[in-house]
């Protein structure tokens, strides 16, 4: 009984810290800019460019070999399997489990890793959006 109230406790204080209860706008900004970069170094360490490509534009060394072809992360229409983040985790944990798609799983990324590589492509998302010419976004 002891065990199961502390878990509640942890779990509510978690939630709490991290929903960002409290925080001023600048930390909360430097906390998404840090997991943005853990996103990108994991986008990079697991291959992620070989297709997307080095800026995710679906225009990786391997790219052509594949129909589909793979997401252009700048344009969430692209998305096959829904922009949000929940989608883009479990895409990425699961991989696209269909005929004519090399989208492979990534199961031995953390819940945190998935979290921050699904953070990392929402920033590119959010690049593309804001650019008027979606081919150019940075």
């Amino acid at each position: 009984m002891i065990a199961l109230s502390l878990a509640v406790f942890v779990t509510i204080i978690l939630s709490g810290l991290l929903t960002g209860c409290g925080l001023s706008p600048e930390e909360k900004a430097r906390i998404q800019r840090e997991a943005e970069e853990r996103g990108r170094q994991l986008y990079l360490t697991n291959g992620c460019a070989v297709c997307h490509g080095k800026e995710g534009r679906g225009d990786g060394l391997n790219a052509a070999r594949y129909y589909p072809p793979p997401t252009n992360f700048y344009d969430p229409a692209n998305y096959r399997q829904g922009p949000s983040r929940g989608a883009m985790m479990r895409t990425i944990k699961n991989g696209v489990p269909r005929e004519g798609t090399a989208m492979a799983g990534f199961d031995h990324l953390t819940d945190i890793e998935l979290r921050d590589l699904a953070i990392y492509l929402e920033s590119l998302q959010a690049a593309g959006q804001q650019s008027p010419n979606k081919e150019n976004a940075p």
